[in-house]
């Protein structure tokens, strides 16, 4: 749902997430509950936010790279480490938020391999270059 209209209810969420340090989640839920949609939100709230450059990706497999390259205005083909880069650089000296929307192929995924992207990402976060929330 991209209308904010139509979007209710979650209020005391979205100022929960927004009004905190920067932080990271992962939001777990059955279907038709509205993370999508949480996300949707977030990414219209941040969209006017000077600070933050939001970007929405929607996976639905167990790979991210696409969904990245393609979120960051790169090729489809391009490597990882090559988008971990582009992600460390930030924007205008802010920081970048990533909402991973369809997530549960691409952790599953990590979890068989020993969290190998996951890792890399966590490099970022920890120069508070990049945030994530995994649905």
């Amino acid at each position: 749902m991209r209308k904010e209209g139509i979007f209710f209810g979650r209020t005391q969420l979205l100022a929960d997430v927004m009004q905190r340090e920067p932080a990271n989640y992962v939001l777990v839920g059955g279907r038709q509950l509205g993370k999508s949609s949480l996300l949707r939100a977030l990414e219209r709230r941040y969209a006017h936010d000077p600070r933050v450059t939001c970007h929405y990706l929607m996976l639905g497999d167990a790979e991210i790279s696409p969904a990245l390259a393609q979120a960051l205005g790169l090729p489809v083909d391009t490597p990882l480490p090559a988008l971990l880069d582009a992600l460390r650089q930030g924007q205008n000296g802010g920081r970048r938020l990533l909402l991973i929307d369809e997530a549960d192929l691409f952790v599953a995924a990590e979890a068989r391999q020993g969290y190998p992207t996951l890792r890399l990402f966590r490099s970022l976060i920890e120069a508070l270059k990049c945030h994530s929330i995994l649905v």
